[in-house]
């Protein structure tokens, strides 16, 4: 049970069975959120926090990075739209919008979930906590066919691969499966640098040119760039969030710059123009990352640390690195990308590694010995890196010009042996193993097979498949495994129509179980259109319009109209009136009610169809 303790500023949690409880955020809670007077708390189904602040005159959330301020973000009573006076509670529809008691506006505000809010253009896999990758990577383009010192890196939801040639001035692009990048030239750009590219395909990349621009350009389009933003200084790190407004980190002069889509201005959202390490400074900030509820992260170079800015917060929390509780130590990170769970992905350039996060902590994940000593051979200076939808990680690794591709063991979060080069789960499998003992301590067990004529066949009698299909069964939403050992992945899914998705997990079936409102029944006309068959009372495309019955309907003698689940009724006020009777489809008028028989309400239904 969540309590919204207002009194002591808190959230109070009392599990199970407990009758002392845990404050998870407010006071008692830190790196949480300072309210004033938290008054009314709920959940949504992934488990977060929302909270209405009485005297903040705001709702908080919680997410993964923390808690953050979500409307009334002024902290300040107001009637504007985007302003809360004294909001007392909140509850969510079925769709996700937010509707909260707006007490002192003496007004019900709607927040409307952005359905588009999750339209991104990157890569957000999911892994699982002990998910690995090959440390020797694929060479994807070397120095040969992207020139020297490349510094831009971008792999959209299609995985194909931008790249910035930086010194022939020219963007190249992989698509999926081939093994030559196709190069652009656009008349206008000279010593290209970072890169980012938007759902709709318009590639943003930092143009040196005379001055320094972020040129937005459609590589197949005709006419060249135009200046989406005007910058003077080098922008190493290029963002373009959800609202589609731009962000620059301009290392020289330890900024973050925004570009705000709306108003078409500049201003500077992060660091004061001065090196330093201050909770509002950075010093040589790199790479940047914002998430869907525009939560900032950078990569804070010369700082040694990873700075997270939230919402409207003039200060920034060290997330990771030198100031953090983590024990992790940087040199000079350059780059910050998360994954599906929001846990991040850092590029710790001068250790020339890749440091992950799960939620067991950080840990190193390419170019290091035991997960934490790096290797210094493996990258040289790395500028960025990147995701493709498979959960590859792509790095630019600038000082070696090479484009370097460190493939996810996909099996890697199974229990798995080796038998005749195959790569095998173990799980429900009537394998016998042995413990052997050393110095009194215990060793790493032993794994016996019996010798089948099959590789593929395992157990005792050799009677159990162990292809990945049979064991691991990925496909999902009786799709059809194949077993493609040519893959990474070790198999092929044929997905159903409607289902997308590397184990057909995702469902885009225009006919889900929310499409038709109240109960409403859809039926599916085509692949991009449906229909509604709504239960009485309702109608719309969704169902999710509440039939008035009243709409022109009048009552006589100043009687109410009432509109039912299916019909309507007249309220007689006048006590020597009542409604029509409707016997048999027939309206006819009652015995006449005496003057003196009270207020009673005589309250018989009427269809639409009578006057």
């Amino acid at each position: 049970m969540y309590v919204a303790d207002s009194g002591n500023a808190r959230i109070q949690l009392f599990k199970p069975g407990q009758s002392n409880a845990t404050t998870i955020a407010g006071t008692g809670a830190p790196e949480t959120f300072t309210f004033k007077k938290p008054i009314a708390v709920i959940l949504d189904s992934d488990g977060y926090l929302f909270i209405a602040d009485f005297d903040g005159h705001c709702i908080i959330r919680s997410a993964r990075s923390g808690f953050y301020c979500l409307f009334g973000c002024t902290y300040h009573p107001g009637t504007a739209s985007n302003q809360l006076h004294s909001p007392q509670s909140l509850s969510f529809d079925s769709y996700g919008n937010l509707y909260v008691a707006d007490s002192e506006n003496h007004r019900i505000q709607k927040f409307i979930l952005r359905t588009n809010s999750c339209d991104i253009s990157y890569n957000l896999p999911k892994f699982c906590s002990n998910a690995t990758w090959n440390p020797n990577a694929i060479t994807v383009g070397d120095s040969i066919s992207i020139g020297i010192y490349p510094q831009g890196l971008f792999i959209n939801n299609n995985n194909t691969v931008y790249m910035s040639a930086t010194s022939s001035n020219n963007i190249l692009v992989w698509l999926e499966g081939n093994a030559s990048p196709q190069t652009y030239n656009s008349p206008d750009i000279s010593d290209p640098g970072a890169i980012f590219v938007t759902v709709n395909g318009a590639v943003y990349v930092y143009n040196n040119g005379i001055n320094g621009s972020i040129n937005t350009w459609v590589h197949n389009g005709a006419g060249g760039s135009t200046p989406a933003m005007l910058v003077n200084s080098t922008c190493n790190g290029i963002f373009v969030d959800i609202e589609d407004n731009i962000y620059c980190s301009m290392s020289d002069f330890h900024t973050v710059l925004l570009f705000n889509n709306g108003t078409y201005t500049s201003l500077i959202i992060a660091g004061n123009g001065s090196a330093g390490s201050g909770p509002y400074m950075l010093n040589t900030p790199r790479g940047i990352f914002v998430d869907i509820n525009l939560n900032l992260y950078i990569a804070d170079c010369r700082n040694n640390r990873v700075q997270l800015l939230q919402g409207e917060y003039p200060n920034m929390r060290t997330v990771v690195g030198n100031g953090s509780n983590e024990i992790i130590t940087f040199d000079c990170p350059t780059s910050v990308i998360l994954d599906a769970d929001g846990y991040l992905f850092i590029l710790d350039s001068n250790n020339q590694r890749i440091v992950g996060s799960n939620a067991d902590g950080y840990r190193c994940i390419v170019g290091c010995i035991n997960g934490l000593i790096p290797i210094l051979d493996e990258l040289y200076q790395p500028w960025s890196l990147s995701f493709d939808s498979y959960g590859n990680i792509y790095v630019d690794d600038f000082g070696n010009s090479r484009l370097q591709k460190f493939l996810f063991i996909s099996n890697s979060c199974d229990e798995v042996i080796v038998y005749n080069d195959t790569l095998t789960s173990t799980t429900n499998l009537n394998i016998t193993t042995t413990t052997s003992y050393q110095n009194g301590g215990q060793s790493t067990s032993s794994i016996f097979l019996p010798t089948c004529l099959t590789p593929l066949s395992i157990n005792s009698n050799c009677n159990t498949s162990a292809s990945i299909c049979d064991i691991r069964q990925p496909c999902q939403n009786n799709s059809t495994c194949i077993n493609d050992n040519t893959t990474i992945r070790g198999y092929n899914c044929n997905c159903l129509s409607g289902f997308n998705g590397t184990e057909c997990q995702y469902d885009y079936r225009i006919c889900q179980l929310r499409t038709c409102s109240y109960n409403g029944i859809c039926y599916q006309l085509s692949n991009t259109t449906f229909t509604c068959s709504c239960n009485e009372g309702w109608q719309g495309v969704h169902c999710g319009i509440k039939i008035n019955y009243c709409e022109n309907i009048t009552c006589y003698n100043q009687g109410v109209c009432q509109s039912l689940s299916s019909n309507y009724t007249c309220l007689c006020e006048n006590a020597s009136y009542s409604a029509m009777l409707n016997i048999g489809g027939i309206s006819s008028a009652p015995e006449s009610i005496p003057s003196n028989s009270g207020n009673s309400i005589d309250t018989q239904h009427k269809t639409p169809s009578q006057d």
